[in-house]
């Protein structure tokens, strides 16, 4: 089975690899996900969003372990850490500035039970929440963590109506896999996005300890297993587009379009890579109510033809264009693939 990768080189629209840094330039497909569109953005925009988020999206000044920023640790800047920088693609998506709430993971037990009166305030103005928790809370069972997670999870269902995002912890030791287990499965459970960045840390170049901050002699170890400045990119990458509605799988060569626009109808479909620029249909099905004008791909019956503005893989995205094949009304044939300019 031909891979998504190797794919789009024989069809010569995929060009040489780009950087991280020069990929995550926008976020438009957290829009999707958010089952709206950036014009849609622009006229009801978002004003705050909210991060319930451990020392990778804040920490503040600590002289006891040489950390001096008062942000994401270990970004060098503020506007440098996956918070700031998720906010800023949003804000270049509605042409309007995000607030950024930040609440700690140490607060959220008892967001849910006991409030100040700032913090009930920036649950009420927000309108898109993240939830990345779990590095610091080491438990041989997690038993502890799931029960805080669920009843978090309790107290926003019945207190925003704001999208909620998931995020995994970003470490992998030996307990970890168990936290991202905890998380997917509640993430299914509730219907709520789940964007996975465990394993992004395997990658020494994502980690702080591969970046100038950690060359500085008074800044503890335990500083440097945090994303640098690359790994927050890498966040924000994953932030911002692995929530997308089209989605290629390589490992199983699958193509998952969660909302095709067909005539006035909308549909999902589950495609397989076939090899030879090949994809069979596995199954389709009309979905019970449409998603507005947010869809992942639209089917043109004149020309049989399938466009797909936005195709994430391979922590990329593309443009591709589907020709249904003239033998079969469940294959599809490559037509054309290329990266996507946005």
């Amino acid at each position: 089975m031909i891979k998504l990768f190797f794919l789009f080189s024989t069809a010569l629209f995929l060009s040489t690899a780009v950087s991280a840094s020069d990929r995550v330039a926008s976020c438009p497909r957290l829009s999707f996900e958010l089952n709206t569109c950036r014009e849609c953005l622009k006229n009801k925009p978002i004003n705050n969003m909210l991060v319930i988020g451990n020392s990778i999206a804040h920490h503040v000044p600590a002289d006891v372990i040489g950390w001096k920023g008062d942000w994401g640790m270990a970004a060098s800047r503020q506007e440098n850490d996956w918070v700031h920088l998720v906010a800023k693609y949003i804000s270049n998506d509605q042409g309007k500035d995000v607030g950024i709430h930040i609440l700690s993971h140490t607060k959220f037990p008892r967001i849910y039970t006991e409030r100040t009166q700032e913090e009930q305030r920036m649950l009420d103005n927000s309108q898109l929440i993240f939830i990345q928790v779990g590095d610091n809370m080491i438990d041989d069972s997690y038993e502890n963590f799931e029960s805080l997670y669920r009843g978090l999870l309790n107290f926003l269902a019945k207190n925003t109506s704001a999208p909620i995002f998931f995020l995994t912890t970003w470490r992998y030791p030996d307990n970890q896999p168990n936290a991202r287990r905890i998380i997917k499965r509640l993430s299914e459970e509730y219907g709520l996005a789940f964007i996975d960045i465990t394993g992004l840390s395997d990658n020494i170049s994502n980690r702080a300890e591969s970046e100038a901050i950690c060359q500085d002699p008074n800044l503890n170890r335990a500083v440097c297993w945090h994303p640098g400045d690359m790994g927050m990119k890498r966040i924000a990458f994953e932030v911002c587009h692995q929530g997308h509605a089209s989605k290629y799988d390589e490992i199983k060569g699958e193509l998952v379009l969660e909302d095709i626009l067909v005539g006035g109808e909308h549909y999902s479909m589950l495609l397989r890579n076939e090899g030879n620029y090949s994809f069979s249909m596995v199954n389709s099905s009309l979905l019970a109510s449409h998603q507005g004008d947010s869809q992942s791909a639209i089917y043109d019956k004149a020309s049989q033809s399938m466009r797909i503005p936005h195709l994430y893989g391979l922590h990329q995205y593309f443009q591709i264009l589907l020709e249904e094949s003239k033998d079969s009304l469940k294959r599809f044939n490559l037509e054309s693939a290329k990266k996507s300019t946005q």
